[in-house]
């Protein structure tokens, strides 16, 4: 199994710590590897490049992903999305292994870069996505053993695209299992494209983009048809998946940074801090101090 020693750390935003896959872009390490690798970071929230499977061989509830605990029981398997807030414990006995990879690495041709939302099984708009193989786990295991098996081989001119090919396996087969569809099989479902296509804008603009006609015009399509696509897939607005996102982003930074309020605010693309406070108390019926006192009182003083 290859070890966790190819990551490197830094910061991103002067914020929360952020843990970086290295230039290839994919690792598979145990756990015990991956704690010890970065055990300077471990017991303060940390965020990462990469995309994360968590493999938790025994059960156990210590793990927090964007202020949720997560619960897991023997042979979870669970799914963080790049970008999210985690807070691991060093000192805890996590027994199983992590499969961590980059965008970079997965995404190959346009087809590629949808193949994530279309799973939905990383996603900031829902809850964390987990599942228990059950019968299903020695076909999980057998893709699991053949990426270690291409990882300790010979370097040669496949192993990059056996490996990625392994992992979009390991993924649909996950999707599979958890019973989601595959939204691009029907070329015809262009809802499914717009608003995926959405999502993937909203994503990577939020903080300097809020209005959903500018996002119509990226997107060659009336404000009307966006409505209808988004309202059909998601069940949500674009407008209401613009403020998920912001606020999404603004509690991650409030519950876990150390930066000032109004720093958030201007990060955010709140040039006013009192801009930002109205926003955050009409979403969320609380200021953004209140908040943060709230997550800290609630985390123990912990970060």
């Amino acid at each position: 199994m290859q070890t966790a020693n190819r990551r490197t750390t830094g910061t991103k935003n002067n914020a929360i710590p952020y843990l970086r896959l290295t230039a290839a872009g994919f690792e598979i390490a145990s756990m015990q590897s991956f704690i010890a690798a970065n055990n300077e970071l471990l017991n303060h929230p940390i965020r990462t490049n990469a995309f994360h499977i968590f493999w938790f061989k025994a059960g156990g509830k210590c793990f927090q992903v964007n202020f949720s605990p997560v619960e897991f029981q023997e042979n979870t398997i669970l799914f963080v999305r790049k970008d999210s807030v985690q807070l691991l414990h060093h000192e805890k006995d996590y027994h199983g292994l992590t499969i961590s990879f980059t965008e970079d690495f997965l995404y190959q041709t346009i087809t590629d870069q949808h193949f994530l939302q279309d799973t939905a099984l990383f996603s900031d708009h829902a809850a964390l996505t987990s599942i228990q193989p059950g019968e299903r786990l020695p076909a999980f295991m057998a893709i699991l053993h053949a990426m270690e098996e291409e990882i300790e081989g010979p370097p040669d001119a496949f192993k990059t695209d056996i490996l990625r090919n392994l992992l979009r396996n390991f993924l649909m087969l996950a999707a599979r299992e958890k019973g989601m569809t595959h939204m691009h099989h029907d070329p015809l479902n262009r809802d499914a494209l717009f608003a995926q296509q959405y999502i993937s804008l909203v994503e990577k603009e939020f903080s300097r983009q809020k209005k959903v006609a500018a996002y119509a015009a990226m997107l060659h399509i009336s404000e009307k048809r966006l409505h209808l696509a988004t309202t059909q897939i998601s069940g949500k607005t674009p407008k209401q998946l613009i403020d998920d996102k912001v606020l999404l982003e603004a509690r991650r930074l409030l519950g876990y940074s150390h930066q000032l309020i109004k720093e958030i605010g201007y990060e955010l693309g709140f040039p006013e801090p009192s801009n930002f406070i109205k926003y955050f108390i009409k979403h969320t019926g609380i200021s953004p101090a209140a908040f943060r006192k709230n997550i800290r009182e609630r985390a123990g003083n912990q970060i």
